[in-house]
C-alpha cells in the first residue's frame, strides 16, 4: 500500500512537471510575438514620425 502511495506522488510530481514545461512552451511563443509586433510598432511609429517631421 505504501509502494502506490508513492508511486502515486511520483506521477502526480512527473504530471505537475510536465505542466509546467507545457505552459513554458505555450508562454515562449507567446512572449516572442508579443515582443516582435512591439518593436514592429515602434519602428513604424518612429517612420511615422520622421514622415511628419519632413512635411
Amino acid at each position: 500500500m505504501a509502494l502506490l502511495h508513492f508511486l502515486y506522488i511520483l506521477i502526480e510530481i512527473a504530471l505537475q512537471m510536465a505542466k509546467v514545461e507545457f505552459e513554458k512552451s505555450q508562454i515562449l511563443p507567446l512572449y516572442g510575438v508579443l515582443a516582435t509586433s512591439s518593436s514592429l510598432l515602434e519602428t513604424s511609429t518612429m517612420q511615422f514620425r520622421m514622415t511628419t517631421m519632413q512635411v
